[in-house]
């Protein structure tokens, strides 16, 4: 019995995610205690966020955007426009091209 270790012995599990970001932008919002942070902040953390968050899945799916597109839960040319978007990728002639949406009334024989 000596030799297993209780439960308070062990350490304790790393913090989450959400721990570590809110731990981060409390330290960021103390540092700019006396200024309140430029407008658009909201959309600066989400980006800091979302750029990591999109390498390491695709880095773990050897680049196959099909599968890391499957694992976040989000369509594949939603991915690929967001990896253009945030510089991950560039932009390519077999980049996926928006169909424009067709005319109300219009058929699909091109008369009516």
């Amino acid at each position: 019995m000596q030799n297993q270790a209780s439960l308070c012995d062990a350490a304790p599990p790393p913090p989450g995610l959400a721990d570590v970001i809110e731990a981060h932008m409390r330290a960021y919002m103390k540092a700019h205690d006396s200024l309140q942070p430029c407008a658009g902040l909201y959309g600066r953390v989400m980006c800091e966020v979302e750029r990591p968050l999109l390498r390491v899945v695709l880095d773990s799916c050897a680049g196959n955007q099909k599968r890391a597109a499957a694992m976040l839960g989000i369509n594949r040319n939603t991915l690929h426009r967001r990896l253009i978007e945030l510089g991950l990728i560039e932009a390519t002639e077999t980049a996926p091209v928006r169909k424009p949406s067709r005319r109300a009334g219009a058929t699909r024989g091109g008369s009516r």
